[in-house]
């Protein structure tokens, strides 16, 4: 995580809304950087994206249940907010990282001390 791989895997998947109060990061849509996950002429290039979006979701998925674990440990999150990053679904996992954020602004300063 020290080598800027887990901070540069968040900044390719979410982007900042700062015209929302309080800023929020919100997760991309997938066909914005895997061209062809919607592509049902080249199904091919489909399976390759779609392949490709359940490996990044999987590591987004793990950074993300790895972050609140760390903050649970330091006291800084409650064992019952990170409870939520342990639901599985693609719904919670947008939700409760918005919300992750907007609690715990600093979050993404532990990958760079981890």
């Amino acid at each position: 995580m020290k080598n800027g791989k887990s901070i540069q895997l968040f900044e390719d998947w979410f982007e900042r809304d700062d015209n929302s109060i309080p800023p929020t990061y919100n997760l991309r849509t997938i066909s914005s950087k895997l061209y062809h996950y919607h592509d049902n002429e080249n199904l091919e290039l489909q399976k390759r994206d779609r392949d490709s979006w359940w490996k990044i979701f999987e590591e987004l998925q793990l950074l993300l249940r790895l972050g609140s674990s760390k903050c649970s440990e330091k006291g800084t999150m409650t064992k019952e907010q990170t409870k939520k990053y342990f639901i599985s679904g693609f719904f919670f996992f947008h939700f409760y990282f918005i919300l992750f954020i907007f609690f715990f602004p600093d979050f993404l300063i532990f990958f760079f001390s981890f």
